[in-house]
């Protein structure tokens, strides 16, 4: 049975169109944008516009799982610290490239929130199917993030060579789609085994869940399919 809507209903409960456009522009800038770069100007401007463009992804996110208050309100703490360093770093009052450990944790649990809300759907339709995409993505940006916290907690180079942030984008999503082009690559143990784990989340879910909602979907087709056939064949022939 689907889980009814909260007695405080949120603006976008299950509102998963949305959650990709915001999905999709927040990729598209993480594979733009160097968000640690050195340099000033625009770059600070969008390494800033970048945070905000992820936090409200984050906050879409947990509103359209329907989470519960606590959830939400821890997730809009976060997001309102984060931004608040971003922009300090653009001023010099804090150091670039900082990755909060909460930050990355409320982008890890995203996936998994919109995941928990879309199972609980009995009937597929197009905001399911945004859904699930969403959640695709927002593992490869979970992935992103991971993969650059690795690399500031080790203090070492997870490619073995300085790349930019972008490089970090681009390499989660030929991970997870499991394209492997080989031009970079992981160089010590722990960054290997992120990105293998990553490899193997990515193909579970495109085999378990997004079947699942395949055959949901296939199911309803052929329902109605034969409703119609149904009453087709109880409608008399105007002949008789």
């Amino acid at each position: 049975m689907e889980r009814p809507t909260p007695s405080t209903p949120t603006r976008f409960y299950d509102r998963f169109a949305m959650l990709f456009l915001l999905v999709a522009f927040t990729i598209a800038l993480l594979l733009l944008v160097d968000l640690a770069s050195v340099a000033t100007g625009w770059s600070e401007v969008l390494s800033i516009l970048v945070t905000l463009l992820t936090g409200l992804m984050l906050l879409v996110a947990i509103s359209a799982s329907g989470a519960r208050r606590r959830v939400a309100l821890a997730g809009r703490v976060v997001v309102a610290l984060t931004v608040g360093v971003a922009i300090l770093s653009a001023l010099g009052g804090a150091p670039k490239g900082t990755i909060g450990f909460l930050w990355v944790l409320l982008i890890v649990a995203a996936p998994l929130l919109v995941l928990r809300r879309l199972l609980e759907h009995t009937e597929v339709t197009s905001e399911t199917l945004f859904g699930v995409v969403s959640v695709y993505l927002l593992l490869a940006v979970a992935g992103t993030y991971v993969f650059l916290l690795i690399q500031v907690w080790s203090n070492s180079d997870f490619f073995g060579t300085d790349e930019p942030t972008t490089a970090f984008m681009y390499f989660s999503l030929v991970t997870i789609a499991t394209l492997g082009y080989g031009d970079i690559a992981p160089a010590t143990e722990v960054p290997r085994a992120a990105a293998v784990t990553l490899a193997v989340m990515g193909q579970m879910y495109l085999v378990v869940v997004v079947a699942r909602f395949v055959s949901l979907y296939s199911g309803r087709g052929s329902d109605g399919m034969h409703r119609s056939a149904s009453r087709h064949d109880a409608t008399p022939d105007e002949g008789d």
